[in-house]
């Protein structure tokens, strides 16, 4: 069986950069991780296929909105309480649903690794291939949606002078970017916000960055009310990293299986229509959108990057 590792030309690959430009950090960081995996065989195959369809099958798959805070409150919470004994650092503010799994849906295709944490590895340095190539040029950044704050630190490391605005519905949220900013000793607010019933917030400066990563999925097609909030506080670049089911093929299994997935969950949908139809609209322009084909155990993300007109 063919074993192959993830490469700096893969990740250029993945997030557009031109051949050759991949930060040298990022190269360092990708060299540190055991990516040696294979393409699933026949029997790897089945055992996916049948371990995702019995997953989809459970009743718990699917929450009210009260039962997801609750859920998502406990988790963060679970994050500060690890933030106040081991201090500021990318384990502490791990979230607890990277449980690790041999499978990884990567490059269209089912890979297997022994490196069972893999997907998280390879999120990190896909989190900062983006953060470095859409937001090294800015002053403030706000993140909506930021959870566990993990961006937030890596924002943090990577732009030593930005200031940092965190934003979640979940007060558990706001406790550790506020514990944050005392930790780095750096410009660090957190903000209570929740994405589906948008109050008067007015806490993002005109001409700051936005980037939202695997928040929007709870949305669903509830988006309306953040997607108007966002572009009435006028960012100079909003950069989602978030599942784009139109990107899906129903032609491919796994790919099928995604969708299932992601409409089981209520995840987002029908989001980059709504922006290309404000975009025919002459309300905002799509810089970019495209699917890097890097993807988690079950579904994938995709960039949208855009600015409001």
């Amino acid at each position: 069986m063919t074993e192959q590792k993830v490469t700096a030309e893969d990740f250029e690959r993945m997030f557009h950069f031109e051949e050759g430009t991949l930060p040298e950090f990022i190269r360092r960081e990708l060299d540190n991780v055991a990516s040696a995996h294979h393409l699933a065989d026949a029997q790897e195959q089945a055992e996916y296929v049948l371990d995702f369809l019995k997953r989809i099958d459970q009743k718990t798959i699917t929450r009210t909105k009260a039962e997801n805070l609750a859920a998502f409150e406990s988790g963060w919470t679970e994050n500060y309480n690890k933030l106040l004994r081991d201090g500021a650092s990318l384990n502490s503010l791990k979230p607890g649903y990277f449980r690790g799994n041999k499978f990884l849906r990567y490059n269209n295709q089912l890979i297997v690794s022994d490196n069972l944490q893999l997907e998280f590895d390879l999120f990190r340095i896909a989190r900062h291939c983006i953060f470095y190539k859409y937001l090294n040029s800015s002053d403030t950044i706000c993140e909506l949606g930021c959870g566990s704050c993990q961006n937030i630190l890596m924002l943090a490391e990577l732009f030593k002078d930005a200031n940092l605005i965190a934003a979640d519905w979940t007060c558990a949220s706001k406790k550790i970017a506020d514990q944050l900013g005392v930790c780095l000793k750096r410009n660090i607010s957190g903000h209570v916000l929740d994405m589906m019933d948008i109050k008067d917030a007015n806490f993002i400066p005109p001409g700051s960055s936005i980037v939202t990563i695997h928040a929007f999925e709870q949305l669903g097609t509830n988006f309306a009310g953040i997607l108007d909030f966002m572009i009435k506080s006028r960012p100079k670049i909003v950069v989602q990293y978030e599942p784009v089911l139109e990107y899906y093929s129903e032609s491919n299994l796994y790919d099928f299986l995604a969708l299932k997935y992601c409409r089981k969950r209520n995840y987002l949908e029908n989001y980059l229509a709504a922006l290309k139809q404000l975009e025919q609209e002459k309300k905002i322009e799509i810089i970019s959108t495209y699917r890097p084909f890097l993807g988690g155990v079950l579904h994938e993300s995709s960039l949208i990057v855009w600015r409001p007109l």
